[in-house]
């Protein structure tokens, strides 16, 4: 019997050893080896498991980029509500990035099915990472602007209700995900709001026009 230190044993059939492993503490992602060898070929015994610390820890790109997801969902209408002008230009625009984001959590939920050990890439889990990307398709091309952000929002919200309690993601990201939810859909209802409001407005100029055109000159 002889005893080795080896690092990162790699997930295969070891030749001609029959090894039993024990993980030491510290970040080095050492383990101690017990190695028996002889004239067989067998599988270890115990594999050490790769070290996924780094995941647990909240990843600062993924962070950054996230936040700054939030800035074409809030700009507009923080904007618009600062002029006091409504502009068709920046509304559509939030519209869309809006349809674009809900396609890009199905993408997510795709890439995290196909790569992660805990949710497995079932009919279920990929029947659910394409219906964001439908609900979105179909919102734009079928629904008027005001139906589609209801449908938009109500996609967003579903889909971080599902992934904050997947068993699958970790804390930090979970968290994340309630944050930037709650950013983009404060953004849509002060869309629905401020296109509601224009269109009131429009209603109300166009009367009072109506009304003096069909006064009669004294």
């Amino acid at each position: 019997m002889s005893i080795i230190l080896c690092r990162q044993l790699p997930r295969h059939v070891i030749t001609l050893s029959r090894v039993s492993c024990v993980a030491l503490p510290g970040n080095n992602q050492s383990a101690l080896c017990k190695v028996s060898r002889d004239s067989h070929r067998y599988k270890s015994d115990v594999i050490v498991e790769p070290d996924n610390s780094s995941v647990k820890r909240p990843i600062m790109p993924a962070i950054t980029l996230g936040l700054g997801g939030l800035i074409p969902f809030l700009g507009p209408p923080l904007f618009m509500i600062n002029s006091g002008q409504f502009c068709d230009a920046l509304f559509h625009g939030h519209l869309v990035y809006s349809a674009v984001i809900l396609s890009f959590i199905g993408g997510v939920s795709w890439g995290y099915s196909i790569n992660h050990d805990v949710v497995k890439p079932t009919w279920s889990n990929m029947v659910y990472s394409i219906c964001p990307s439908i609900v979105s398709w179909l919102s734009i091309i079928s629904l008027g602007p005001i139906n589609a952000y209801y449908a938009l929002g109500g996609g967003l919200a579903l889909t971080a209700a599902v992934d904050i309690l997947s068993k699958g993601y970790q804390p930090w990201f979970k968290f994340l995900r309630f944050v930037l939810t709650l950013g983009a859909c404060t953004s849509i209802y002060l869309m629905i709001n401020l296109k509601l409001d224009n269109a009131k407005n429009l209603s109300e100029r166009s009367s009072l026009e109506d009304n003096n055109g069909s006064t009669p000159e004294p």
